[in-house]
């Protein structure tokens, strides 16, 4: 997707999908809704966004990358969750 396609949470979702999907076809896609949430929403309710948005602007895709390896990074370690070794001793 070319960044600067990427300006509304319905786009800045499918962005996040086509990460997603490159890591794991089986991951489920987040919903539009929930970007939605995490810019616009939030900046309307007076909070501070978890993805830079911008009235003018849209996403900030800078942000939304960074957003976006977090993420991924979190759904890979909670489909892959650690074994830890026990220690006998």
């Amino acid at each position: 997707m070319n960044d600067s396609k990427i300006t509304t949470p319905y786009s800045a979702a499918k962005y996040v999908n086509e990460e997603l999907k490159k890591v794991d076809e089986n991951f489920k896609p987040i919903p539009p809704q929930m970007m939605y949430n995490y810019t616009i929403a939030r900046v309307r309710g007076g909070k501070e966004p978890f993805i830079k948005w911008d009235e003018k602007k849209g996403v900030d895709i800078e942000s939304l990358k960074e957003w976006t390896t977090k993420y991924v990074a979190k759904r890979i370690e909670k489909a892959n969750p650690k074994v830890e070794e026990s220690v006998e001793g």
